[in-house]
């Protein structure tokens, strides 16, 4: 039995025996809630998005509303001032009809990039570049497929610029290849996403090009597929000194994020809630974007049907910018790639677009003098130098930095007077609203349904979760403990107790596991994937379920008092459930997340939904946690990032509350 729910136990004044039931020993009897739920949220949020503009007066207004919310989004900003950079080269290899570099730059300070620029002999300077970025191909820039179109552009007399994205490639932190999982996600809570440090990093590459005396900075364009089709997306939107793009075998719908795993660098949290991909495409517009698609790509998002819808979208909207003939979509045979028909035709597009030169449907390939990932490396076995910043580096102290402006902003969790709004802003901009407004004192409609010997929480429309409530022998506790999750083994209550015990399975756990959602190596992937898209946070959600549940338990037990306990990932949902509801008496955790400020990599005990997006705007969870003072507050083993205990945090969480004795309680 967990000794936090043990010592909360005692001074709840319980006594313990050993006859557990636990919901987790049931087969899922509702495997399909959370996918129903993914779908009637996205349908709900369609049909709230404002109609696309009808005529060419209303189009800049709504392009430039769009634009703003992408950008926030994504975490970066539209303003960007750029700078002349410096590069290092490493080595430089002769090659046919080009000369190849390998070079050093840094798009912030200790962030050095692994790059190729390679550089066409015998053209006419200055010339176009072409910004080249990798998708999930293990050796990134290495990889063959993109090497051989860098090659081929270079070729044509283009300077190209390939470059390693942040945690990839000779990026990689500790040699992790996959920057995605917790790698990908521990950015969220500041507000900060994978896709927005790509762009952020893009820019300054496009800097780099525009500091080169062989490069026209009027004429630069870009290219990618699959991840590297995301960043091409996301960079081309928003930085307007690309003047042509060509996307490959990434387009489709958000709602595709719903269905399938993608990784955490084409997340982009609350999508869904103001726009789909045809729209986003549009913002490039008048400037020329060429979307490739493969007929028979699997990725869930990236689906020709889809595709081929939200490329009418895009075309719709490109016409209100006068600029019908700059969109061109295109589907090929095959599968998930970046295939020499699409590269013929990508180059022809930019030749096209960039160099002015006649429309031709494709540029045959050559053929590449093309080298072996190995020799394709910057660095040496040494790897890229002491003190470069990572991605756990760089989110770290943002977190740092967030912490100390919150501290000082004049906001506190443990002002009375501070609550009500700080309450608002975690409902509103981090959890992404409830079901009702109790900021402003409505209750949850909660209903408890009883179902021959089953009991079960109508948590909000369409959300019905198994439940256990006191023994119908007490039919007036004068203290229930909630417990989210199961009741831990070898804990029940004596026939007539001081205190009961009530259990809630939230949505897409227990008896409504999602099965589908354990991939990637992850339990919880497609749950934190699918509801940071919708812009709920799956962790709001079991906040929001825990609310619920003491409410419904009010309904039926007016006179008794109420606390909640959680387990991990559940702690943060008891505790988030705790300082919004003032009438909760009291909160327990166990082994549960610390703080949001960890410079490292997050251990893999950390599922994906903690990492909630922006939650560091109201507060690191210790500051969270003062919103539970004067209430009785039990913080049992604290963990770290890293998974291991961590005392000074727990010192710090006892510190946030004024511990009541049991008679107070």
């Amino acid at each position: 039995m967990s000794m936090a729910l043990k010592s909360f136990c005692l001074l709840l004044g319980v006594t313990l025996s050993c006859s557990p039931k636990s919901l987790a020993q049931e087969e899922p009897m509702n495997p399909n809630l959370i996918p129903t739920l993914y779908e009637t949220a996205a349908k709900t949020l369609s049909e709230q998005r404002p109609p696309l503009p009808r005529n060419k007066e209303d189009w800049p207004a709504f392009q430039k509303r769009i634009l703003e919310r992408h950008a926030a989004a994504l975490g970066v900003s539209l303003d960007h001032e750029p700078s002349k950079i410096d590069y290092e080269t490493v080595e430089t290899l002769d090659r046919d009809g080009y000369i190849l570099k390998k070079i050093l730059f840094e798009s912030r300070p200790n962030l050095p990039i692994p790059a190729h620029l390679y550089l066409p002999i015998g053209q006419p300077e200055p010339v176009p570049a072409i910004l080249s970025v990798h998708g999930h191909w293990p050796e990134a820039k290495n990889a063959g497929p993109v090497h051989s179109r860098c090659v081929f552009l270079a070729k044509r007399g283009f300077v190209v610029l390939a470059l390693d994205a942040i945690g990839a490639g000779e990026r990689a932190f500790e040699g992790i290849a996959y920057h995605g999982r917790q790698l990908g996600y521990q950015s969220l809570p500041t507000g900060k996403t994978l896709a927005g440090l790509q762009v952020e990093d893009n820019r300054r590459a496009i800097d780099l090009l525009c500091s080169l005396p062989e490069v026209d900075p009027k004429v630069i364009g870009v290219t990618g597929a699959s991840g590297g089709g995301n960043q091409t997306f996301n960079l081309s939107v928003i930085d307007s000194r690309v003047q042509a793009a060509v996307a490959v075998c990434f387009f489709g719908t958000y709602r595709g994020y719903l269905r399938g795993a993608h990784c955490a660098c084409e997340l982009i949290p609350g999508g869904l809630t103001y726009a789909d991909e045809g729209v986003i495409a549009s913002l490039m517009a008048p400037r020329p974007l060429a979307i490739l698609a493969a007929k028979e790509d699997q990725g869930a998002a990236f689906r020709i049907g889809d595709a081929r819808n939200q490329a009418e979208v895009a075309k719709q909207l490109y016409q209100l910018a006068d600029a019908e003939e700059s969109f061109k979509f295109i589907d090929f045979e095959g599968g998930h790639d970046y295939s020499q028909i699409m590269r013929e035709t990508m180059v022809a597009f930019f030749e096209k677009h960039l160099m002015k030169k006649a429309d031709e449907e494709r540029i045959p390939e050559p053929d590449l003098d093309l080298l072996e990932p190995e020799a394709l490396k910057v660095l040496g076995e040494e790897g890229l130098p002491e003190g470069t910043v990572y991605v756990p580096h760089l989110v770290a102290r943002l977190a740092e930095e967030m912490v100390e402006d919150f501290e000082g902003g004049g906001k506190d969790w443990a002002n009375p007077e501070d609550r009500p709004e700080l309450r608002k802003r975690l409902i509103d901009k981090v959890f992404g609203g409830f079901p009702a407004i109790i900021a402003a004192g409505e209750k949850p409609s909660a209903k408890i349904e009883r179902e021959g010997n089953q009991t079960f929480l109508l948590s909000e429309p369409g959300v019905r979760l198994p439940m256990t409530l006191p023994s119908d022998n007490d039919s007036s506790p004068s203290r229930i403990c909630l417990v989210l999750g199961d009741l831990p083994d070898g804990l029940t209550a004596d026939p007539d107790p001081s205190t009961s015990f009530a259990t809630i399975a939230p949505r897409g756990t227990g008896p409504t596991l999602w099965p589908k959602a354990n991939t990637v190596d992850c339990e919880d992937y497609l749950l934190a994937q699918g509801s940071d898209m919708l812009g709920r946070p799956m962790l709001g959600q079991w906040t929001w379920d825990a609310l619920a549940a003491v409410e419904a338990l009010r309904g039926r037990y007016p006179e008794s008092k109420i606390a909640v306990w959680g387990e991990g990932v559940m702690g943060l949902a008891a505790l988030f459930a705790g300082v919004l509801d003032e009438e909760i008496a009291g909160v327990a955790t166990s082994n549960t997340l610390a703080s949001y400020v960890w410079p490292d990599r997050f251990d893999d005990r950390w599922g994906l939904v903690h990492f909630v997006p922006g939650i560091l705007e109201v507060g690191d969870i210790p500051q969270i946690a003062r919103g539970i003072s004067p209430r009785l507050l039990i913080v049992s083993s604290p963990r770290n990032g890293g998974g291991e205990v961590e005392s000074s945090v727990s010192y710090t969480l006892k510190e946030a509350a004024h511990l009541f004795s049991k008679d107070d309680y």
